[in-house]
């Protein structure tokens, strides 16, 4: 997913059909129609046709990327068209905040439309694969920005002794984690759920409000 803010309107670039649709109703329920544009289709370095899966839902397009299709061959499929940075560049007048979560396409799309993409004020993007990879881009884009690595989950969550992690996709791991809880004593699970770290970390997470307001700090300190 790719979204573009400037000043006038939101530009947001969807590959699944699926997803488009949860987004323009989400968009029409807010009333939001003038200021944010769909663009349903994939973002590369050249423009062509690419077959995707027609079905993917909500909860799966978060592990999708266009670099994976193949295992989708026995799926229903649909063609959605392969769009680069300067056809996107047609909707926009006054680039402001770029956010860029596609699943690997940033280590074609950085590097081969950079004399875009640094036109941005602010990039906020979420980087996948091997650390090398991640290095390289951020090195591209230090040229222009002064990069901040944001914290993971892990850096996160990490003084709240309540939060257990697992590998995705491990449920051994997970049970043994649940499991773990489940023989807790009560005095034990007592101690585990009520402290003060764990509470102030619930006040902030439990409000949208609060929590963008977090976040719209952070990235402006940066």
């Amino acid at each position: 997913m790719l979204v573009l803010y400037i000043l006038q309107k939101n530009i947001l670039v969807e590959t699944l059909p699926n997803i488009v649709k949860v987004a323009k109703r989400n968009i029409d329920i807010n009333n939001l129609s003038e200021k944010i544009v769909i663009i349903n289709a994939a973002l590369g370095i050249k423009n062509s046709i690419l077959d995707i899966p027609a079905d993917i839902d909500v909860e799966d397009s978060r592990y999708f990327s266009t670099n994976s299709v193949d295992k989708y061959k026995d799926s229903h499929l649909t063609k959605v068209p392969v769009i680069t940075m300067k056809d996107v560049f047609r909707e926009i007048n006054e680039p402001y905040l770029l956010k860029m979560d596609c699943e690997g396409c940033e280590y074609d799309v950085i590097p081969y439309s950079y004399d875009l993409i640094k036109m941005f004020k602010i990039i906020f993007m979420e980087l996948h694969g091997k650390k090398s990879k991640r290095f390289q881009i951020l090195k591209i884009l230090e040229h222009d920005f002064d990069c901040k690595i944001l914290a993971g989950p892990k850096s996160v969550f990490t003084d709240l002794s309540a939060v257990k992690f697992s590998r995705e996709f491990d449920v051994l791991e997970l049970a043994k984690k649940s499991s773990e809880i489940l023989r807790l004593n009560e005095k034990d699970y007592f101690n585990l759920i009520e402290n003060e770290e764990l509470k102030n970390f619930i006040k902030l997470h439990s409000n949208w409000d609060r929590v963008t307001i977090a976040i719209y700090n952070e990235i402006m300190s940066i």
